[in-house]
C-alpha cells in the first residue's frame, strides 16, 4: 500500500474548502456534507501517516521510510490544529443540535475533549515529542541479541519464553534484559525526555501536570481519573488475591521453587509445550 503523500498546502486548500462548504451551506443537509468531507479527508490523511509509520517500525534502517516517518512527524501537528480549529467551529455552532443528531452526541463529547488538547503554543513540542517516540522506536528494533549460536531482535527471542526446557526460558530471559540494562542509559533519557516535554506541553494548556491532559489526549470522556483510582482499589482487593492463587498452583503444575518470571508464560507442561526453533 502506498497512498500519496500529503503536503501542507494541499491539506491547507482542502481544509479551506471543508470550511467554505460548511459555512456557504443553506441548509442541515449541506453542512452534513461539509462534515462528511471532513471525514473523508481525515481518514486519507491518517491512513498514510498510518502506513508511513508501520513501514518505519518494520525496517527503521530504510532510508526512504525514516524520510516519510519524520515529514509526518513534522505535518502532523499542523494537521492537528486544522482539526481543532474545525472542533471549535462545529462545537460553536448554531446548528449543532441537527449535526449532533446526525453524528452523534459521542462524537461531540470526543470533540469538546480534543479541542482541550491543542493549543498552536505547543505545535513545536508535539513535534519533539513525535521524535522521541521515534528515537525509542529505533532503539528497540536496533536489539541484536545472541543466543544458542544464533542472533535474534528482541521480537525473535520471544519464541523462547514458552519453551518446556526452563533453562532456554531462564537464559533467554536474562539475554533480552541483559541488552535493556547495557541500554539503560539511552532508554532513561528517552524517558526523561518525554516525561519534560509532556509535562512541559501541559502546563501550555493550563494543566497542573500531564496527567489529566493524557486522559484528554486519550479522550477517555467516559470515566475519570477518580474512576480509575476506583478500579485500581478493586483490583488490589479482588484480581491480586486471585492471581496470587493462580500463581501458587501454577508452580505446583510446574513443579517449581519459587515460580520464576521466566516460567510465568508456561502455564502447563502436560499438554503441547511450545518447541524451540
Amino acid at each position: 500500500m502506498n497512498p500519496p503523500r500529503p503536503t501542507f498546502e494541499g491539506l491547507k486548500g482542502q481544509y479551506q474548502e471543508i470550511n467554505d462548504a460548511f459555512d456557504g451551506a443553506s441548509d442541515d443537509a449541506g453542512r452534513l456534507e461539509a462534515v462528511m468531507m471532513w471525514d473523508r479527508v481525515r481518514r486519507t490523511y491518517t491512513t498514510w501517516h498510518a502506513i508511513a509509520g508501520l513501514k518505519f517500525s518494520q525496517n527503521t534502517k530504510d532510508e526512504k521510510a525514516k524520510a516519510e516517518r519524520e515529514y509526518g512527524d513534522e505535518l502532523s501537528p499542523k494537521v492537528t490544529e486544522f482539526n481543532v480549529d474545525l472542533m471549535r467551529k462545529l462545537l460553536a455552532s448554531e446548528h449543532r443540535p441537527a449535526l449532533e443528531e446526525a453524528v452523534g452526541t459521542h462524537a461531540f463529547l470526543l470533540w469538546t475533549s480534543e479541542v482541550t488538547t491543542y493549543e498552536s503554543a505547543i505545535q513545536d513540542d508535539l513535534v519533539i515529542e513525535n521524535k522521541l517516540t521515534a528515537k525509542h522506536t529505533e532503539l528497540v528494533a536496533s536489539a541484536e541479541i545472541d543466543f544458542d549460536g544464533e542472533t535474534y531482535n528482541l521480537s525473535g527471542m520471544g519464541k523462547f519464553t514458552e519453551v518446556a526446557d526452563r533453562d532456554i526460558r531462564h537464559r533467554s530471559a536474562k539475554a533480552r534484559w541483559d541488552w535493556v540494562a547495557e541500554h539503560g542509559d539511552a532508554f532513561d533519557t528517552i524517558y526523561d525526555d518525554l516525561v519534560k516535554v509532556r509535562h512541559g506541553m501541559a502546563v501550555k494548556l493550563g494543566y497542573e501536570n500531564y496527567i489529566d491532559l493524557g486522559y484528554r489526549r486519550m479522550t477517555r470522556v467516559d470515566y475519570t481519573q477518580n474512576d480509575v483510582e476506583v478500579f485500581r482499589k478493586q483490583v488490589i482487593e479482588h484480581v491480586v488475591p486471585l492471581v496470587a492463587q493462580m500463581y501458587e498452583d501454577q508452580k505446583e503444575r510446574l513443579g517449581v521453587d519459587p515460580l520464576m518470571a521466566w516460567d510465568e508464560p508456561v502455564y502447563d507442561l502436560t499438554g503441547n509445550p511450545r518447541p524451540v526453533g
